[in-house]
């Protein structure tokens, strides 16, 4: 890991141990479905086949889906669960500036849907 390095995304794929875990979960649970959160996009981005789920999620929070957050993501949890393992993932970019609380309702309403 250098300086003019954005990120480490570790030795090899799967090679840290928190990887390894969301990994082992994912076998032994095999969830139908995969609600992630992140920042900063503000938006609702999806791998796999969760692009009517992520419109509905869409319309609660008010936020745009896109498929596409408009850069690769090789080795992401997107691309593992949602293209690799054929998990339909939806990843909610928060902005980050909103207050936890203002999230609150509006992510009770998204865990109605599911």
């Amino acid at each position: 890991f250098t300086a003019r390095d954005e990120f480490f995304g570790g030795e090899r794929p799967a090679s840290e141990i928190e990887t390894r875990f969301v990994m082992e979960i994912i076998e032994e649970y095999k969830p139908s479905l995969i609600l992630t959160l992140h920042a900063p996009f503000k938006v609702v981005n999806y791998d796999g086949d969760a692009k009517e789920i992520s419109e509905k999620i869409s319309k609660i929070i008010n936020y745009p889906v896109e498929e596409s957050i408009g850069y690769p993501t090789p080795g992401s949890f997107g691309t593992y669960a949602g293209i690799e393992k054929k998990i339909p993932t939806i990843t909610l970019e928060l902005d980050e500036t909103c207050p936890v609380e203002e999230l609150i309702s509006p992510v009770h309403k998204i865990f109605d849907i599911l």
